[in-house]
């Protein structure tokens, strides 16, 4: 408070003008409301120093918390919002833009989310981790906003920003991604150049020699340090990452056997193995190593989701379907197991289906997930139980959807 108080006038901040709760209190202390605090781990309480605004208003409709209702658990977000506006009707953070929003427009897959995330991006009066997350969530757009923010980026001062659009320029063509990135690969900075390399080696095949010849130093840069974790299975997998990338398949594989040796229970060195057979068209050997890995990670549903995409392959689709079942169990918040999980069981258990399709919906709140499961409803309408799911479905659906899309699905039904 004293710290507080060197700058903000004890008087101005008062119980009767500022906190409006009881003098002394815990509620009334400044780090109770704008550097609230968290605990760790279930043991280790610590404060962040970001230094928030309460925005109930955006818990209202992003499900993110507050410290009001945190503390006032009897309480809804609404009652928040009706408080501060009543505290502080003229205060310039009522219903303010927020990057969250376009943090979680991204999430779901809304229709704006690019532009908002490209202006986030840009917006110089947000601090540089704001900026650079946004920067690095550009990865699935193309458009020319994002092109914009991305050539901003790799110019800009911070190496936080020049950073994260490696990340951000995913979705662009190779020859098109080379052109955003190649500046980097003579950044001042080891780490961003590295991690420009990285990305770009990935293209190797497409490359022409004076593209390759500029990759060789920050490539080489960057596999030593892979080396210098190489006792670890994250080094090891890099490294075969690279060596698959420049169609050296046997050392590749040496490499994620090598990671697997090391670190048997990092899944993505069974997932990566598992891949590169499946290029060399060697279907079995791909399902047996990742039989391996989910013997070695139980916990990992990433492992029994590949296992289930190579039993689909192999026109296995029943013994998919219980893998993609237990993909669900073992990580039950990852939308994607959920959504491919209910696909699967569309041919067997509709309602089931249904069930599977909307829990995707549920954890991700991704509006096309949503309009999976009622397309799917629509489909096995003439069932009157599963039709009137479907106008229940198509009802919610209208909360995110353009009227010509439900409606189209009405005239199915």
């Amino acid at each position: 408070e004293a710290v507080c108080s060197q700058c903000h006038l004890p008087t101005n901040f008062s119980p009767e003008n500022h906190t409006f709760h009881d003098k002394d209190s815990e509620a009334s202390k400044c780090t109770t409301c704008h550097m609230p605090e968290t605990t760790y781990m279930q043991v280790d309480p610590r404060r962040d120093h970001s230094w928030q605004i309460p925005r109930p208003d955006l818990s209202t409709h992003l499900g993110t918390p507050n410290v009001c209702t945190s503390c006032h658990e009897d309480q809804t977000n609404e009652w928040a919002s009706e408080s501060l506006a009543k505290w502080f009707p003229n205060s310039k953070h009522q219903n303010q833009q927020h990057f969250a929003v376009a943090f979680y427009a991204a999430e779901i897959g809304y229709q704006g989310a690019e532009d908002a995330l490209a202006y986030t991006a840009q917006d110089n009066t947000q601090r540089e981790i704001i900026r650079a997350s946004a920067t690095s969530r550009l990865a699935p757009y193309q458009g020319k906003n994002t092109t914009v923010a991305l050539a901003r980026a790799v110019k800009h001062d911070s190496e936080l920003i020049r950073v994260s659009a490696v990340q951000g320029s995913a979705g662009f063509e190779p020859k098109d991604r080379w052109q955003i990135l190649a500046p980097l690969l003579e950044d001042k900075v080891l780490g961003v150049r590295t991690e420009a390399a990285s990305a770009l080696v990935v293209y190797w095949s497409e490359l022409n020699e004076q593209q390759k010849q500029a990759l060789v130093k920050p490539l080489q840069e960057y596999m030593e340090i892979q080396e210098f974790n190489s006792d670890r299975g994250f080094g090891r997998t890099n490294l075969g990452n690279v060596y698959r990338a420049q169609g050296n398949y046997e050392q590749a594989i040496k490499e994620y056997k090598g990671a697997i040796a090391v670190e048997p229970y990092f899944a993505n060195s069974y997932v990566n193995l598992a891949d590169l057979y499946r290029v060399q068209g060697k279907e079995p050997q791909v399902f047996s190593t990742l039989e391996q890995g989910i013997k070695a990670q139980p916990k990992s549903g990433a492992l029994r989701y590949s296992a289930a995409l190579s039993l689909l392959r192999q026109g296995k689709n029943s013994q998919a379907t219980q893998y993609l079942q237990q993909a669900t169990e073992v990580e039950p918040d990852n939308a994607q197991y959920w959504y491919l999980y209910g696909l699967s069981l569309e041919s067997t258990s509709v309602p089931q289906a249904s069930k599977a399709l909307d829990r995707a919906f549920r954890v991700s709140g991704n509006p096309q997930q949503l309009y999976a499961r009622c397309e799917m409803l629509v489909k096995y309408s003439k069932d009157p139980s599963i039709e009137f799911q479907a106008r229940q479905c198509i009802t919610e659906l209208e909360k995110y959807a353009p009227p010509e899309v439900t409606k189209g699905l009405r005239a199915k039904l």
